[in-house]
């Protein structure tokens, strides 16, 4: 990442605007000089009435919001010649996409050079920053490991279109959606249990299919930016988990998967190195012990904040608890600045420092005066 595009990166702390709204629309947090990132700016299609109203303050933009049942963010423009704009969004289920991921300083469109753009999300939507590293989002770059056997998937370079499986050199792969975003917006998107999903090797057109005559899955060449039920399985995890933020739960990393294709269980053959088409019921596979089990092995970027600094690891590395990660006991999370949080934390830590030290100053005053005392 170039250091122009991580400075897009480097936000504003937001404030909390506690308006006379009711519960849980009371309290909003308040981005300054932010916007989102994959934004068509010529239109207003993405609001919740179809346009952009004229309003004088923010204030009232997040009472247009609010009042549409179908909004929980958005961004006001303040313009120059006070013709200010407001931009309540449809409101961003989980299912789609997570705003605080997509936030991004507002210089990175020329549009916006002579506005001010202040972004604005209920805080009963998510705490901020997000702590939920590890889940799978479309477009991470990962491994499929088989639980049974070791075996991770790869490519055959004598016969592309076989599918190979190694242990020591497995390639990347990503999860990509049944239609692929025009803006690329799928980054930001989590994979949930049931999903429709395209199993790429990014930057390439190689996608895994069934074969055309054969009951086994092959690699072939995706044409076009909408998947069909040729080329598509259903990912699912063996435990079923309830999620609090969404119906159908999303998929972590340290959650067991398997895959389906209309309705037949995706099966490694080890012996044979071939993947194939079961056709069984998830429980009898699961006591037959066929090898349909697969862990995903993250090969994601995570980032934390360490003495004033935000530094980089593999969210591999990291430990987890189903969405949330940490490393040496810092919370890891997708924002390559940490969100702009560390010199924050570094001057509260100083803080609490001088404040101990003042603290025991006193203590050994007292105790001095005390023993001359007596």
């Amino acid at each position: 990442m170039t250091s122009e595009n991580l400075a897009s990166y480097s936000l504003s702390k937001p404030w909390i605007y506690s308006s006379d709204l009711q519960p849980p629309n009371k309290d909003w947090y308040i981005f300054p000089n932010t916007t989102l990132s994959e934004l068509y700016l010529d239109d207003c299609n993405d609001t919740v009435i179809g346009t952009c109203p004229i309003v004088d303050k923010i204030e009232n933009c997040i009472k247009i919001c609010n009042e549409s049942g179908n909004c929980s963010g958005g961004y006001f423009l303040e313009t120059p010649d006070s013709q200010n704009l407001c931009v309540p969004l449809r409101k961003y289920d989980y299912s789609q996409t997570h705003p605080f991921y997509r936030m991004r300083r507002q210089d990175i469109y020329p549009e916006l050079r002579n506005v001010k753009s202040t972004f604005f999300n209920n805080v009963s939507f998510q705490e901020y920053p997000p702590n939920m590293a590890n889940r799978i989002l479309f477009n991470d770059n990962l491994v499929l490991k088989n639980k049974n056997t070791g075996l991770c998937i790869s490519i055959d370079k004598k016969l592309a279109e076989n599918v190979a499986f190694t242990k020591d050199n497995p390639v990347f792969l990503q999860f990509i959606p049944l239609v692929l975003f025009r803006t690329g917006v799928q980054k930001y998107v989590p994979v949930k249990d049931g999903d429709f999903i395209g199993i790429n090797i990014p930057t390439t057109a190689a996608l895994l299919r069934k074969a055309d005559q054969e009951n086994k899955i092959v690699w072939s060449i995706r044409a076009g930016g909408i998947n069909s039920e040729s080329n598509t399985f259903k990912i699912h995890t063996k435990i079923k988990r309830k999620d609090p933020d969404s119906a159908i739960p999303h998929i972590c990393y340290d959650d067991e998967v398997y895959f389906t294709f209309q309705d037949q269980l995706v099966n490694l053959d080890s012996n044979h190195g071939v993947l194939y088409l079961l056709n069984k019921k998830i429980e009898d596979s699961l006591q037959e012990g066929d090898n349909i089990l697969w862990q995903i092995i993250p090969k994601v970027e995570v980032f934390y904040c360490e003495d004033g600094e935000c530094k980089k690891t593999s969210l591999e590395d990291t430990v987890v608890d189903h969405e949330k990660s940490s490393y040496k006991g810092y919370v890891t999370g997708r924002n390559p600045t940490c969100w702009g949080l560390c010199h924050e934390k570094k001057e509260q830590n100083t803080v609490k420092i001088i404040s101990l030290v003042i603290i025991l100053v006193v203590c050994l005053i007292l105790a001095y005066l005390y023993y001359r005392k007596n």
